[in-house]
């Protein structure tokens, strides 16, 4: 049992010295600066804040996902509706798959992978790059925080949205309220990662 053992909270740790703040501070200040959203921040009344990433993204595709856009976009033209993306590491895989979904002015875009540690780097492609401007990210989280987010962005025809979910989530036999407004819309691009 734990009886015995002393309670230690998540804000207190045995044996810290004032070094180590000062290095847990400087850390903080540092990914503050960058925007780097390691850290939760919390509003006055103690709510944590939802961390965007800053648009200043700004480059076009390399030539061999520039390649994989056209292909893309050739294959959903002449009717095709299961595509593979075969592409290897550091491609480019959630860069050029929202490239495809722009190509194919995609308003409703859902992202669902197996692995959740993925969903940062699919935040980040949606939201630091200008070219995805018109993309509201989104995620579980949202979902249930806004019933009705989705249907309130796509609202505006010059705004779109990627929700991103995980395979985890979505289980079970019936659909989850959170998850119903999700399949009230067409969904005009599923992109299944990993």
């Amino acid at each position: 049992t734990f009886d015995n053992l002393p309670y230690y909270s998540c804000e207190f740790f045995k044996d810290a010295t004032a070094e180590d703040v000062d290095a847990a501070i400087t850390d903080i200040i540092h990914n503050a600066r960058k925007k780097s959203g390691k850290y939760t921040l919390y509003s006055t009344d103690r709510l944590p804040q939802t961390f965007t990433y800053e648009r200043t993204e700004d480059f076009s595709p390399r030539a061999n996902q520039q390649q994989a856009i056209l292909n893309f976009k050739s294959a959903v033209e002449s009717g095709r509706t299961n595509l593979l993306l075969y592409a290897v590491m550091r491609f480019g895989k959630s860069f050029t798959s929202m490239c495809c979904a722009k190509e194919i002015n995609a308003r409703f875009v859902v992202i669902v992978s197996a692995k959740a540690d993925v969903q940062e780097e699919w935040k980040k492609t949606v939201e630091s790059h200008q070219y995805f401007a018109d993309y509201l990210y989104l995620n579980s989280e949202a979902l249930k925080c806004n019933e009705t987010v989705i249907a309130d962005t796509l609202a505006s025809p010059n705004k779109r949205v990627a929700l991103f979910l995980t395979l985890q989530d979505l289980q079970g036999e019936n659909i989850k309220e959170k998850h119903r407004e999700v399949f009230s819309h067409p969904i005009d691009l599923l992109i299944i990662d990993e």
